[in-house]
């Protein structure tokens, strides 16, 4: 009974590491919009803020747990959302108007 019960776990590890990978590289779209734009006009940095924040605690909680699907994929999560921020504040037009200034 138990090593059946283990092996459900495994799968389920296995599983939810696939499921964490696909909402990782679902953020890479965003990536490419911003780059080939140049605009952050329509993105939310607050929102991408609170996702940031949800991702820390998912893998704060990952860590404790020793999941290694839940800190995999929390920490490929956070690189791509600081990416999307870093590009919303670069390419935002606040940002933009002050290194004008600048030159």
């Amino acid at each position: 009974m138990m090593k059946t019960w283990e092996r459900m776990i495994d799968r389920l590890e296995t599983w939810m590491m696939f499921v964490g990978f696909l909402t990782a590289i679902a953020e890479i779209p965003q990536i490419i919009k911003l780059a080939k734009r140049k605009t952050s006009a329509d993105i939310s940095l607050l929102a991408w803020f609170v996702i940031y924040f949800g991702q820390c605690s998912w893998l704060s909680y990952g860590l404790v747990k020793g999941s290694i699907s839940l800190v995999a994929c929390n920490a490929l999560n956070i690189l791509f959302s600081v990416v999307v921020m870093v590009l919303c504040v670069v390419y935002s037009e606040e940002y933009k108007k002050k290194r004008l200034k600048k030159m």
